[in-house]
């Protein structure tokens, strides 16, 4: 995880919503060194690209993340910047705690969220298909983000209950993206095959 000697702005409470390891706005001016140093990573994390250009690396893999990209970082995965930079621009980052069920071998959404343990099992594996997993250009994501910052902010009745939904929408929207992608890429019996055997 970065460490921040830069900007860094917390978007909510984590008290009142135990499941969420963290939600920052990160602005950074000038490059700082050891300040993106690779590490495991052990939430769901979602990086929003808000300026600038990162040069990132998942398991070894690199990849380039630009304005409006959204990166989702699985758990167990080593995240960071191989020469641990933190490069000049602005990102936000929701870290979501999720369990981990050994004998099912497969993530547990919290009591938080509405999706169906079926649902979110295929969209965990939908999430896995592709590392690094990097969604260009993805405004759907900015969307959900401004909207989890407007009810945290405004705090109006059922703002918990729109927070938990937004987050539930998060994981459904990602993988419907890389679901989407797979099937322009490939015939979907060889999709479906493929989300069988995992």
């Amino acid at each position: 995880m970065p460490k921040h000697s830069t900007s860094s702005e917390t978007c909510l409470s984590f008290y009142e919503f135990d499941y969420i390891a963290g939600f920052q706005k990160i602005r950074n001016g000038t490059l700082v060194k050891d300040g993106f140093v690779p590490e495991i990573n052990s939430s769901f994390c979602f990086f929003l690209i808000s300026e600038g250009k990162f040069e990132w690396h998942i398991n070894g893999k690199s990849f380039v993340a630009l304005p409006n990209d959204l990166v989702v970082v699985l758990p167990g995965v080593i995240f960071g910047n191989e020469e641990g930079i933190l490069e000049t621009g602005c990102f936000y980052k929701l870290s979501v705690k999720v369990e981990y069920n050994l004998e099912r071998e497969q993530y547990i959404p919290g009591a938080w969220s509405g999706l169906s343990l079926s649902d979110f099992k295929i969209i965990c594996k939908l999430l896995e298909l592709r590392s690094p997993l990097v969604i260009p250009d993805f405004k759907k994501a900015s969307d959900i983000f401004q909207q989890l910052i407007f009810e945290i902010n405004s705090g109006e009745i059922g703002y918990k209950t729109r927070v938990n939904a937004l987050i539930d929408e998060l994981f459904v929207r990602s993988s419907r993206s890389v679901s989407q992608e797979n099937a322009q890429s490939h015939d979907f019996p060889k999709v479906f095959v493929k989300l069988d055997t995992l």
